[in-house]
């Protein structure tokens, strides 16, 4: 951890006030911080940091982030790091491109996107929000006791296209999926069609595991994220 990050962090905490009336002090935080943490920071260390003043690099920053921001200002807020990085050195100011992508991020800056934004989920007057049928509880004892479905939007060279997935929590693995240009029930109900499909497989054909097992690992896919429920029980 860089030491203005951790001379941030006792900055936030050395005044603060307990109920008791307990005040944290710089001293005992950085013993807290260096006995219990390892983060290499004394008292003597701290006050230097803090009397040290500002180096070149932030002067520096300091100074490119008023010119970043005046370009994006002046731009309709339409410029993104290239755009800014070419005004830049068109004014004679010396500066590598990833310094003004470094600078924009941390300013929060952000030029405009091409393209049209995609929504998927358009709610009405009368919406009612599914029922938490797990009560949040994403564990499963056994496969095939939990399953949870999702289906999301992917951006492709042809168009847009939906994805619905099934993952069976126990084993961390897709076990269905249905790839459509419609986001409508038939598309989840098939992905669920072919997750019970791979069910029986699975039990009756040991060869199958293996197969798909492949197929997955293949497919690369990391993260779904959890929205509806389903619960099998024996």
């Amino acid at each position: 951890m860089a030491t203005s990050q951790i001379v941030k962090f006792i900055d936030m905490f050395h005044t603060h006030r307990e109920k008791d009336g307990l005040v944290w002090r710089v001293e005992p935080l950085c013993k807290v911080l260096a006995g219990e943490y390892g983060v290499q920071i004394s008292e003597s260390g701290y006050y230097a940091y803090k009397s040290r003043g500002k180096s070149s690099r932030q002067l520096r920053d300091e100074n490119l982030c008023d010119k970043i921001e005046y370009i994006f200002r002046e731009n309709y807020q339409c410029y993104g790091a290239r755009k800014v990085w070419r005004s830049l050195l068109n004014g004679g100011e010396s500066v590598a491109r990833c310094t003004v992508e470094r600078l924009m991020k941390k300013l929060g800056l952000c030029g405009a996107i091409k393209g049209k934004v995609k929504r998927t989920t358009i709610a009405g007057d009368k919406a009612v929000s599914t029922a938490d049928l797990v009560k949040r509880d994403f564990n499963a004892s056994t496969h095939d006791h939990l399953w949870v479905v999702d289906f999301t939007y992917v951006s492709t060279w042809t168009g847009w296209c939906y994805v619905a997935l099934v993952l069976d929590v126990f084993a961390r693995r897709i076990i269905g999926h249905c790839v459509s240009k419609r986001m409508n029930r038939q598309m989840v109900a098939a992905a669920f069609k072919r997750a019970v499909f791979s069910l029986v497989l699975w039990k009756e054909y040991p060869i199958f595991q293996f197969l798909f097992i492949t197929t997955i690992k293949a497919a690369n896919i990391h993260r779904v994220t959890l929205l509806s429920c389903l619960r099998f029980t024996e």
